[in-house]
């Protein structure tokens, strides 16, 4: 019996989805997105380093946002010092064996970060143990934070990016486009 489902048709109610969470996110989300790009500009100029976080789908996001400002986005500049917390999988699983898989982000955090750096974390729950541990000794060591994850999720202290969706891929998608409007707003600032 052949299938009912369409991929066009998907990817247009994805895209409709995605129109009507971005018109619901910036009415009320506009200044904490500004806030997190002003954080992150600061961050860079004042030479300080971005450290990021996630699991999952947003372990991948995390990545990028390394790649992002260590290689370039759109133009062609100097590189921007950025670090993926979770790049070594030695460090990971030897963190997760000796202590716990909650300390796997918070454990090269103690050793890298330094006040005057970011945390970028990102998580659609927001309760992740593992991201929440790293924002927490973030905090802890007097690094700024941003939070990017899903409109449930509960309060935390720094600036918190909550995109709207009832599934894990709904605020992913968001998260996708929130990273690069961060992006864009770092080259305006500081490209070429």
């Amino acid at each position: 019996m052949p299938s009912d489902f369409d991929v066009i048709d998907a990817l247009g109610a994805r895209a409709a989805r995605v129109h009507s969470a971005t018109a619901a996110f910036l009415e009320g989300q506009a200044e904490p997105l500004r806030d997190a790009a002003r954080l992150l500009v600061e961050t860079l100029r004042g030479g300080g380093t971005v450290l990021t976080c996630g699991n999952g789908g947003s372990t991948a996001l995390a990545m990028h946002i390394e790649t992002e400002l260590l290689v370039r986005y759109q133009s062609d500049r100097r590189p921007l010092p950025a670090m993926f917390l979770g790049a070594g999988a030695s460090t990971i699983t030897a963190t997760a064996n000796d202590y716990t898989f909650e300390d796997i982000f918070a454990r090269p955090l103690q050793a890298l970060g330094r006040e005057g750096d970011l945390l970028v974390a990102l998580t659609t729950s927001g309760t992740s143990p593992n991201v929440v541990r790293a924002l927490e000794a973030a905090e802890r060591q007097g690094m700024r934070t941003i939070l990017v994850t899903g409109e449930r999720a509960p309060e935390r202290r720094g600036v918190v990016l909550r995109w709207p969706g009832s599934g894990a891929d709904e605020v992913q998608d968001g998260h996708q486009l929130l990273v690069h409007a961060l992006m864009d707003a770092v080259e305006a600032e500081l490209g070429a």
